[in-house]
């Protein structure tokens, strides 16, 4: 009897270790297929991937409905440091390098929204400081006391490719240029970063596209506000468990 107790204790045990090393997926129930949109949508892409990351699928979808889906690009993903020495194949990159870098990545960006379908000029490239957008929304918010870049080595837009060349890294004009963005295209729906994002570009981003749209809402009194989708890019675990 005592020798039943234990292999049922030791089997219990190897059940629970077996569970926890190797959970099973949780049986989630199938969400209903969205509709699809009549006006555009716009998916909003703190660096040059994320659009490809969050919405790959969701633009191809978009572009073969003819709901003319844009792409807002916010930077130049111009602080990824590692990834550019590896492009380089060298150490101690100048800020010109580093801009370099980020017209690459605008590069990758342009190829990839190609593969999906989409045109050239549904690309809108903002070109704001990688690495530094949660400092626009906490501390660089006035034009005049902009914050400078430690990649770029620059407090201003610099790339020509860019919406508005030359603005100045400050958290003001970031939004007056998201706002402007958003006001022009009119989308139906907006995807853009979920505010509890571990990133903190992410992160400042979701709270610079609320603050557009509750500006629209109140100063523009044609403008219909869009659906709005989230997504989560840098979350700890998530997903978990993995697969």
């Amino acid at each position: 009897m005592r020798r039943f107790a234990w292999l049922t204790l030791g089997l219990v045990a190897a059940l629970t270790a077996w569970n926890w090393f190797f959970p099973r997926a949780p049986r989630l129930r199938p969400l209903p297929r969205p509709e699809p949109a009549t006006g555009p949508t716009v998916v909003v892409a703190p660096h040059s991937d994320d659009e490809a990351l969050a919405a790959a699928g969701l633009l191809q979808q978009a572009e073969a409905a003819g709901d003319r889906p844009h792409v807002l690009l916010v930077t130049g993903g111009d602080a990824f440091r590692l990834a550019a020495e590896a492009h380089f194949r060298k150490v101690r990159l100048s800020g010109a390098e580093m801009i370099a870098f980020g017209r690459h990545r605008l590069g990758e960006s342009r190829a990839a929204l190609a593969a999906l379908g989409l045109p050239p000029d549904r690309l809108i490239f903002l070109g704001y400081p990688d690495q530094e957008l949660h400092r626009l929304w906490l501390e660089c918010w006035r034009e005049r006391e902009p914050c400078r870049s430690r990649y770029t080595e620059t407090a201003a837009v610099p790339y020509t490719e860019a919406r508005s060349p030359g603005s100045p890294y400050a958290g003001l004009a970031l939004l007056r240029e998201l706002t402007e963005v958003l006001r022009i295209v009119r989308p139906e729906r907006v995807v853009y970063p979920h505010p509890n994002e571990a990133h903190v570009d992410h992160w400042a981003l979701s709270n610079f596209i609320a603050a557009a749209l509750e500006d629209l809402r109140r100063s523009d009194p044609a403008w219909v506000p869009p659906a709005e989708w989230l997504y989560l890019v840098h979350r700890g675990d998530w997903p978990a468990p993995k697969g």
